[in-house]
Parts: structure tokens; C-alpha cells; sequence
């Protein structure tokens, strides 16, 4: 074709600018204390909210993640983020939890018929997404690479896989020198003691790369598992983001809040049972039906635990 021709061809489109492309195929990888699926899952969220991602505009679009090592983790994870930031995950973002490969073809059909046009199809992680293949054989990275560009080509999708860092951290993700080149986006998650970093290590046409940015796990209490014990997870979020007791509460953990100062005033303690609590809540709070108090009631307890911002030991508060 004429050089006219291709300068007449639309230009790339982004789905986080300057770093993921809306269509094409990318890695995330890190050691396994990294964070690199809670990294994962503040991304998702983000791009199917169209919300500005670490200062890079993002594109609303659908967002898939295919979690293949397992739904407990999983579980936790979309509980810890919805209890942190006290809001419902957003409709456009599904969760595939059938294992299944990404370079077996009669895979790739099934998934290419679940896909929505144009999302964000995230991967966690490569290894589980090519279990039978030799990570550190070329041919076979060529196998999972083209299958990865076969749907990102049908799908007008961004094919993001979840991968682990080898043993030396310098060198990189884990397999096959072939990966580097065939990304149009890599970004490498890292650990220093509790200090987290992601940086952009490859851009094919943007300018992101190079970029780096600290991020930090902030741990949320899920409540008591079926024995008693409590269950924990975590969200990433910007180092240096305002703590989230600074942040504006909803109004139903504003009364929450609120009702236990009134019980710990009338009580003169630092902390009082359950029992002492909730009726003072249930005074406070507007609803009628007993029931909607009732689960009102264990939102904001619930909340204002995973948030820090009171604390339960032998059931008092």
C-alpha cells in the first residue's frame, strides 16, 4: 500500500494511556510476594469504571479476569475490595474460574465466545493459562503468545497475563527469553521488605515506559471463618494515599462510628460489647424494618473493621 494509505489508518487506540493498548497482549510479572493480583485487580476495576489509573486516563471498557489458581483466593480478594472501599464492583467486571489453557484451540474458542468485544482480558496467571506447554522452551511460548494474539485479533481485546519472576529477579519473568519482545506492554510488580513497586518495563508505543510507582497492601479484616478465626485479605492502593479513616464515610459507617462513641462515652470504657453497641445503633440509624437495621448494623461493623478504624477483641469494640 502507498504511504498515504498508511498514514490514513487510525491511530493506536488506549485502554490505559500511554501503557496498555486497547487491543494487543501484555505481562505483569513479579515474585509471588509482590502483590501483582491485588496490582491486578485495582487495574481491573479501575478500567471498567473508566477511572484515572496512578495519573494515566483510562478507557471504560469490560474487564474479564480469568482466575485459574483458585475462587477462595479470589473470594477473598473481591470481598477485601468491596469492604475497603465501601462500594459494589462494577457490573462490566466478570470473573472466569473454569480452568482452561490460551494456545489449545478448541480453548481459545470457548473463550473467544465468552469475551465481550473490546475488554480487558486478564490472566492469573500464565503459568496455570499454559499448563502442558514447557515455559522455558521458545516453541512452546510461541504456542501461548499466538494463541494470546489470535484473541486479542478477534476480540479487540488487551490479553494481560499474570506471570511469576524467575529465581534471579534481575532477569525477569520466568521462561523463555522469547516473552520480552513479544509484549506490546510489560510491567514488572516488586517487593523491598514491605515497600512495593510496579514499573513499566516495555512500551511498544507509548510513553510510559520507564515509569515507576509505589504502591503498598493494605490488609482487611473479612470477618471470622466457620472455627472462629479471623480471615484476611488485602487491596493495593497508591503509597501515600490519605489512610481510609480520613476519607469520607458512607452514612451508613458514619452511624456506626457514631453509635459506638455514644456507647463508649456512656459507658466510660474503651471498648463495650456487642450487645451494648447495637441497640444504640439501631436508635440512631433511620430505617424501620428490623431487619434492614439489623444488616445495616453488621455493614458498619463489618466496614469499620476492615477499614482500621475500630478494632474487636473477645467481642468488644
Amino acid at each position: 500500500v502507498s504511504v498515504e494509505e498508511v498514514l490514513q489508518c487510525p491511530p493506536l487506540r488506549w485502554r490505559v494511556k500511554g501503557i496498555i493498548p486497547a487491543r494487543r497482549i501484555g505481562q505483569i510479572y513479579g515474585a509471588s510476594t509482590a502483590g501483582k493480583s491485588f496490582l491486578s485487580l485495582a487495574l481491573a476495576v479501575h478500567v471498567a469504571r473508566g477511572r484515572t489509573w496512578y495519573g494515566h486516563k483510562t478507557k471504560a471498557a469490560p474487564v474479564v479476569i480469568f482466575s485459574l489458581e483458585g475462587q477462595e483466593g479470589t473470594r477473598n480478594r473481591l470481598a477485601a475490595y468491596v469492604a475497603y472501599h465501601d462500594e459494589e464492583l462494577p457490573q462490566n467486571l466478570s470473573i472466569g474460574t473454569t480452568p482452561t489453557t490460551f494456545y489449545k484451540q478448541e480453548d481459545l474458542e470457548a473463550i473467544a465466545a465468552s469475551l465481550p468485544d473490546g475488554c480487558l482480558c486478564i490472566v492469573d496467571t500464565q503459568a496455570c493459562a499454559s499448563v502442558g506447554l514447557d515455559e522455558n522452551r521458545t516453541d512452546d511460548m510461541t504456542l501461548l503468545i499466538e494463541g494470546c494474539k489470535q484473541l486479542a485479533a478477534r476480540k479487540d481485546c488487551f490479553v494481560l497475563l499474570i506471570h511469576h519472576a524467575g529465581k534471579d529477579l534481575t532477569r525477569g519473568a520466568r521462561g523463555s527469553s522469547t516473552q520480552l519482545p513479544s509484549w506490546d506492554c510489560c510491567i514488572e510488580a516488586t517487593k523491598n521488605s514491605q515497600n512495593r513497586e510496579w514499573k513499566v518495563v516495555k512500551v511498544k508505543d507509548g510513553g510510559g515506559e520507564g515509569e515507576k510507582h509505589p504502591f503498598r497492601l493494605a490488609e482487611v479484616d473479612l470477618g471470622p471463618d466457620e472455627d472462629g478465626d479471623r480471615t484476611t485479605s488485602c487491596v493495593a492502593l497508591p503509597d501515600g494515599e490519605t489512610v481510609q479513616d480520613e476519607k469520607t464515610l458512607s452514612p451508613t459507617l458514619a452511624c456506626g462510628l457514631k453509635s459506638l462513641k455514644s456507647a463508649l462515652k456512656a459507658e466510660g470504657r474503651n471498648s463495650v460489647h456487642l450487645e451494648t453497641w447495637r441497640p444504640i445503633f439501631y436508635e440512631e440509624y433511620t430505617a424501620k424494618n428490623p431487619g434492614a437495621k439489623k444488616k445495616a448494623f453488621e455493614r458498619a461493623r463489618d466496614g469499620l473493621i476492615s477499614k482500621g478504624i475500630i478494632s474487636l477483641k473477645s467481642n468488644n469494640y
